[in-house]
C-alpha cells in the first residue's frame, strides 16, 4: 500500500457516513490520505439535518469528496442493482482508488463486487445482520435472506478483511460460508463512540426511564411500551420515552403513526419523534432501556447512553449483551419477555440509588472498550493505512 492511499469509503447515505464514520475519515485525512466517499445524493433538506448532528462539527473541517451514486438502502430490483455495482467498479478505476472500505452489509456487497470487478483491494464493515436476516420469518423475507446469502458468498469472500461488531455475527458468517472463513475476519467494538462530545451529565431529578431506535417491531418497540403500561400503572410518577424515526422503508416491520398515537393518547409514553443529537433527551433520563432482537451491530444508541453514565437494560441478543455487565451497568433480559422487562425495572425504581452508581460503570465501561479513535485505530491498521 503507498504512503499515501487513495481511499474509497461506501455508506448508506451522508447521513450515517457522518454520524458512524466521521472521526475515521478524520483519522484518514490527518494521515494524509486522499478519501472520497460514495452513497445516495443527499437531499437539501437532509443536508440541514446532518448539520445538527453532533459529529458535523469534526466532518466539515475535513477535506473529502462525496461523490453520489444508484444506490438504493432497502431496494431489490436487482437490475438497478447490477447498475449500482458497474458505477462504483467503472469510477473508482477511473479515479484509481488504491483500497475501498464499504460500509454495513448491502454497500458490503456491492462494493465487495465492485472492488472485484476492479481489481482493488476491498475491506467491509458489517454492522449487524440487518433486516435482511430478520428473526421473524415470512415468505418473502426467506427470499431476501436467500438472495442476499447468495451475493454475500458472491462478494465477501474477495475481501482482505471483513470486520464484524459482536461475535455471533462473525461465526454466523463464517458457518454459512458468507466469509472465508475465521481467518478473515477481525472483530470491532462497535463502531465506537465520542468520548468528548458524550460526557457523563447529571441524573435528572425525576426517575424516568428512555428508549431509542427506529420505530421497528424487532427493536422491542411493543415490548417496551407494554412494560411502561404495567409499570406506570403501578407508579404513574415514573417517565417513559421514546425516541426514533418511523421508518417507512420497512412498511412491514414498521410501527405504523397512529400506533404511537395511541400511546401518546392513553399517557403510557412521551413521544420525542426523530431526534438527531439525542444528548439532551439522554441527559433527562435517569435508565436507557433497548429491549431489540433486531439483527444488531451494536447499538449505536447503547454505546451513547454509556459515554454520558446511564446505566442500560438490554436483551441478552447479538450485539446487545456485549454492551453489558450484568449487575454492574446494568441488566440483560430475554428477547420479546415483558414480564422480565418489567421486574428489571422495578429494580431501579427500588433502588434508585444504584442508578448513579451503575451510570458511574458505564462511562468506565465507553472508555475502556469503545472510544471511537481506539475502534478507527483497529480498522486503519488492518488496512494498513495507519
Amino acid at each position: 500500500m503507498p504512503h499515501t492511499s487513495r481511499v474509497a469509503v461506501t455508506g448508506p447515505g451522508f447521513g450515517s457516513i457522518v454520524r458512524f464514520r466521521g472521526l475515521l475519515l478524520a483519522a484518514l485525512a490527518k494521515r494524509g490520505h486522499i478519501v472520497t466517499v460514495y452513497g445516495p445524493s443527499p437531499s437539501k433538506t437532509y443536508d440541514d439535518r446532518i448539520r445538527a448532528l453532533p459529529e458535523f462539527e469534526t466532518v466539515r473541517n475535513v477535506r473529502f469528496e462525496y461523490r453520489g451514486i444508484p444506490f438504493d438502502r432497502t431496494g431489490t430490483n436487482p437490475w438497478r442493482d447490477l447498475h449500482t455495482v458497474w458505477a462504483l467498479a467503472t469510477e473508482w478505476r477511473r479515479a484509481r482508488q488504491d483500497v475501498v472500505l464499504n460500509c454495513t452489509i448491502k454497500p458490503a456487497v456491492y462494493g465487495s463486487l465492485a472492488a472485484r470487478w476492479s481489481g482493488i483491494p476491498a475491506f467491509s464493515l458489517i454492522t449487524g445482520r440487518s433486516a435482511a436476516f430478520s428473526s421473524v420469518h415470512t415468505p418473502s423475507s426467506r427470499l431476501i435472506e436467500g438472495a442476499t446469502r447468495f451475493l454475500c458468498k458472491c462478494g465477501l469472500p474477495h475481501n482482505q478483511r471483513v470486520f464484524f461488531q459482536n461475535p455471533d455475527d462473525r461465526d454466523f458468517f463464517s458457518a454459512g460460508g458468507l466469509v472465508r472463513g475465521p481467518d478473515q475476519t477481525v472483530l470491532v467494538n462497535g463502531s465506537g463512540i465520542d468520548l468528548e462530545a458524550f460526557r457523563p451529565v447529571a441524573l435528572p431529578d425525576r426517575l424516568s426511564f428512555l428508549m431509542v431506535a427506529r420505530l421497528l417491531t424487532e427493536k422491542g418497540v411493543r415490548e417496551y411500551v407494554e412494560a411502561a403500561r404495567c409499570v406506570r400503572a403501578r407508579h404513574p410518577e415514573v417517565a417513559f420515552r421514546l425516541a426514533g424515526g418511523l421508518d417507512t422503508a420497512q412498511r412491514r416491520r414498521a410501527i405504523p403513526k397512529e400506533e404511537v398515537q395511541s400511546w401518546v393518547a392513553e399517557g403510557v409514553i412521551d413521544y420525542l419523534g426523530h431526534v438527531e443529537d439525542i444528548r439532551e433527551a439522554l441527559s433527562q433520563a435517569s435508565v436507557f432501556v433497548l429491549p431489540s432482537y433486531y439483527p444488531e451491530g451494536q447499538p449505536r444508541s447503547i454505546l451513547e447512553a454509556l459515554a454520558m453514565g446511564r446505566p442500560v437494560v438490554t436483551t441478552d441478543w447479538n450485539g446487545c449483551r456485549e454492551t453489558v455487565e450484568v449487575g454492574q451497568n446494568g441488566f440483560l433480559v430475554p428477547p420479546r419477555d415483558v414480564a422480565s422487562l418489567v421486574d428489571t425495572l422495578q429494580k431501579f425504581i427500588e433502588h434508585p440509588e444504584q442508578i448513579a452508581v451503575m451510570g458511574r460503570e458505564s462511562r468506565r465501561l465507553a472508555e475502556k472498550k469503545y472510544n471511537v479513535h481506539l475502534v478507527n485505530r483497529v480498522i486503519m491498521e488492518t488496512m494498513d493505512l495507519a
